[in-house]
């Protein structure tokens, strides 16, 4: 894997973890390469967006300047946006409620 020196060592962690051999918590510790903050831009499809290429682009120079230990790897949540939220309502019937800490039970209809 790209950006992740010992990802099969990593691989072989997670499958433990998974079947509940472990015996420990998975850790994944990020840190930047060089100054500055390890970011990673959850959004880069919206931001570049037709442009999936420029958005894979930029996301791979933010993996380049990043370290992945321990369990750690590069990945990124493609952030759709609202219409991720619909999906889920229109696919499962499910209704939605983002209220920050408040519970929601108490807002259901």
């Amino acid at each position: 894997m790209l950006y992740k020196e010992d990802w099969e060592e990593t691989k072989r962690i997670f499958e433990e973890w998974w079947d509940g051999v472990l015996g420990r918590p998975l850790i994944q510790v990020v840190y930047p390469k060089d100054e500055g903050l390890p970011w990673i831009d959850s959004c880069a499809f919206l931001h570049y967006y037709p442009n999936a290429e420029e958005a894979l682009e930029k996301l791979f120079q933010q993996f380049s300047r990043i370290v992945f230990g321990k369990e750690a790897y590069p990945n990124v949540w493609m952030n759709l946006g609202p219409t991720d939220l619909k999906d889920v309502k229109e696919r499962y019937g499910s209704r939605i409620c983002i209220l920050g800490n408040v519970d929601c039970k108490q807002h259901r209809s």
